[in-house]
């Protein structure tokens, strides 16, 4: 039997088992969506206890100072002595833009009451008034005006078809994190670059292309952003001006089914259309956003066509196996 108190009670915590299991398995304490620490939704305070590195990878370094931790990741016998998060790690923000950007998809801009520290390709969890909260990939750089989130359409979902409101202007929401560590990293600027990723799956990765250029990397970086159909690639403009401002960028757009318009479109999904054009992936570094299932898929094909595990880098949208929180980009 482990050794586990949250809020200076006794828990029940079975040696082998993390944290988040034996909260829920007593009602207490937050509510896992990813169990793989990352959502973010199972964060505490550790006020006690030996915590492992996994347990705050890609946490904010004032997150870990204020003893933020993955419960997940929090595995028996212990001992842990565990709170609430409370304010640790949050900030107030105020909706501040909401633009249409695709056939499913919103731009929401959000003023923040204090700077946040993020790094382009993490993301944050949002959370409304009333307590729902997701987790979306910030699109944008920390020197922008707004921390830009890219929110698609999920039918029936609970906070997605609030943002295509009007009446979600204005409104303030809480923002949990940064999370993360799908982030690019100076210092190699003449490797190449390629970035894959499905639908909103596009928000962290244009925030890293665009830290990428914006530290001078030299190397050729390729972008492949694919949809089912036309109709759900969006930014095409905005990505084709910054390829032809940068001579090393290529975009390519791909889809499933074959485009009815535009037939510079490559019909292929992201894999095939990313080993198309090369015999390997050795010495290049890459960043996979976007489904779960799929940035796993890819991933473990990559490694295969030769990436390195270290420069594999990968964001997946994770969605929970249970009915409680929901993360999802």
């Amino acid at each position: 039997m482990g050794e586990l108190h949250y809020r200076g009670e006794p828990v029940a915590f079975e040696t082998g088992e993390s944290a988040l299991d034996a909260l829920e398995r007593a009602d207490l304490g937050p509510k896992g969506v990813c169990r793989a620490g990352l959502c973010g939704a199972c964060l505490v305070r550790v006020r006690a206890g030996d915590v492992p590195e996994r347990a705050r990878q890609g946490l904010a370094p004032r997150m870990v100072a204020q003893g933020a931790a993955f419960a997940c990741c929090l595995v028996g016998p212990g001992p842990f002595d565990l709170v609430d998060l409370g304010d640790a790690g949050t900030c107030q923000a105020t909706i501040e833009v909401l633009e249409t950007i695709g056939r499913d998809v919103v731009r929401v801009g959000l003023r923040t009451e204090m700077p946040l520290d993020f790094r382009p390709g993490q993301y944050v969890v949002l959370e409304r008034a009333d307590g729902i909260e997701r987790s979306y990939s910030i699109a944008s750089l920390p020197s922008d005006a707004h921390v830009e989130l890219h929110v698609r359409r999920t039918p029936g979902g609970a906070l997605s078809p609030w943002f295509f409101d009007a009446g979600a202007l204005g409104q303030s929401v809480r923002l949990r994190g940064p999370l993360g560590t799908c982030c690019y990293e100076p210092g190699r600027p003449d490797q190449a670059l390629v970035l894959a990723g499905a639908g909103t799956g596009l928000a962290p990765l244009l925030g890293i292309l665009r830290d990428a250029l914006a530290h001078g990397h030299r190397g050729p970086i390729d972008l492949y952003h694919g949809a089912r159909d036309e109709g759900g690639l969006y930014y095409r403009a905005e990505l084709g001006a910054l390829a032809r401002a940068h001579q090393n960028l290529t975009v390519h757009g791909c889809v499933l089914a074959e485009p009815a318009v535009d037939r510079t479109l490559r019909t292929l999904g992201l894999g095939d259309a990313v080993l198309a054009d090369r015999s390997t992936l050795e010495g290049t570094r890459v960043f996979l956003c976007g489904d779960g299932t799929l940035v796993k898929s890819l991933k473990r094909r990559f490694f295969l066509a030769g990436a390195a595990s270290r420069d594999l880098l990968s964001d997946p949208f994770e969605l929970s196996p249970k009915p409680a929180r929901v993360a999802g980009a």
